[in-house]
């Protein structure tokens, strides 16, 4: 009875969800070091990383967030008792990540040569955004098998083994990316493309670690073939979730692209902003990821009561996160943006802080539409959430387009207008959620 009472519990949702908060927050060190490094040797090459890095993690989230649905899938499969299913379903994702890995590799680098002229990229910064982009995309195969294994372990309870690798590609990534950037020999050498193969390099380390795990402990007695019914069950609810992310990442990146046609100071504003909120986004994702698993589960076995528990557990552990964040970002902005080698009292250093002491607002919404969502994604609600997602985020955009081209809008009102959006969205799943029609849902027999 007691251990029935603490499933579903703030310190349940935590303990199962840590690992997976860990290994997002590997992700956004990873992240964080290159473009300090990159920052380093030229503010510029910080700036080109990442309008290179958003623009390829562009190109290939639609694949991710498809293959990400294997953990509710999974968990759903777990929960009903049927683990040969589960991991049936990774072996269909893993078919989709070959399918999906061949156009980008096709027609990712001119695609971003003409979204990035579109969008009208500083001259200075095109070519080294390009330059980062061409080399971390032959990494999109890796990044799809790997998401792959990670959403069937988190699907299946093994979240620590997420943690462990994440953790062994971030202590590899950081000594590459410095030797890539400098050459060892502590002066600039391969700049941009340096940090783009240090990056590769530690996602081929991280999905060589997963198939060796998963062929060592789960591979006994496996059946690798098509399913048909699996694939399409993955395709069909997958579908949305990846397009979801698709248009929201999209919008995202077309507002930090658009943001740099303020120019270069505004453009590394931007950098430095959007590198700290990363570093609060990624938990939140890691948390919903942890939702998405034991919310699938416990609908798997149609435990409705234990499904709302923990997605207000998760709303409390969200919650607890953004109080930390706002504290860091109120009372240190000013060592978060000179530790980028911004001088005090330049227009960048000014933007910069402005926008930094927005970020508690940003997270606050942030956290809702990251725990929210993910329990109606497992429940199957994948449509919803993509209208949610799309037409929220591309009204924003247009709103955005015509302040910053034609409306002469300052960049701090850009910023305000895009986490007044975010607020917006939080309140419309927040109502989803309440009315419960995702209790209804039913993905698997």
């Amino acid at each position: 009875m007691n251990a029935k009472k603490a499933e579903g519990s703030v310190f349940h949702v935590l303990i199962f969800s840590l690992p997976i908060i860990i290994s997002q927050a590997c992700d956004s060190l990873m992240m964080l070091t290159d473009r300090y490094l990159l920052a380093q040797v030229n503010p510029i090459f910080a700036a080109a990383a990442m309008s290179g890095g958003m623009t390829a993690f562009l190109f290939w989230i639609f694949g991710a967030g498809l293959l990400g649905f294997v953990t509710p899938l999974t968990a759903q499969y777990m929960g009903a008792n049927a683990p040969d299913k589960a991991k049936k379903v990774l072996v269909q994702a893993l078919i989709v990540s070959v399918i999906l890995s061949i156009p980008l590799l096709l027609f990712s680098r001119s695609l971003a040569f003409y979204y990035f002229t579109f969008l009208r990229l500083p001259v200075e910064e095109l070519p080294l955004a390009m330059a980062y982009l061409s080399v971390i995309i032959q990494c999109c195969f890796f990044v799809f098998v790997k998401v792959s294994f990670a959403s069937f372990f988190s699907g299946i309870g093994k979240t620590k083994i997420v943690m462990i690798v994440n953790m062994a590609g971030l202590i590899l990534n950081i000594p590459l990316s410095y030797f890539f950037i400098h050459g060892g020999w502590g002066e600039a050498w391969m700049n941009v493309r340096g940090a783009a193969l240090g990056t590769v390099c530690a996602e081929l380390f991280m999905t060589l670690l997963y198939i060796g795990i998963f062929l060592k402990s789960y591979a006994k007695n496996m059946q690798w073939s098509f399913e048909r019914t699996l694939f399409k069950n993955l395709l069909k609810y997958g579908f949305s979730t990846g397009m979801e992310f698709f248009v929201l990442t999209l919008a995202f990146n077309t507002f930090l692209t658009m943001f740099h046609s303020f120019g270069i100071d505004a453009a590394q504003a931007i950098a430095i902003t959007s590198t700290w909120s990363w570093l609060t986004v990624l938990p939140f994702f890691g948390l919903s990821v942890g939702v998405m698993s034991l919310v699938g589960h416990s609908l798997g076995k149609n435990d409705l009561k234990l499904a709302s528990q923990i997605t207000l557990s998760a709303i409390k552990i969200a919650s607890a996160i953004v109080i930390l964040a706002s504290i860091g970002f109120l009372e240190f902005s000013d060592f978060l943006v000179r530790n980028f080698g911004i001088m005090s009292g330049s227009p960048v250093y000014e933007l910069a802080i402005f926008m930094i002491q927005m970020l508690p607002l940003y997270c606050i919404f942030d956290a809702l539409n990251f725990v929210l969502p993910a329990t109606l994604r497992a429940s199957g609600d994948t449509f919803f959430c993509l209208k949610t997602n799309a037409i929220g985020h591309w009204t924003c955009l247009f709103i955005c387009f015509y302040g910053i081209y034609y409306g002469h809008f300052s960049p701090g009102t850009i910023w305000c207008l895009f986490i007044l959006t975010l607020s917006i969205q939080s309140i419309i799943f927040g109502y989803r959620y309440l009315q419960g029609s995702w209790k209804l849902l039913k993905m698997v027999d």
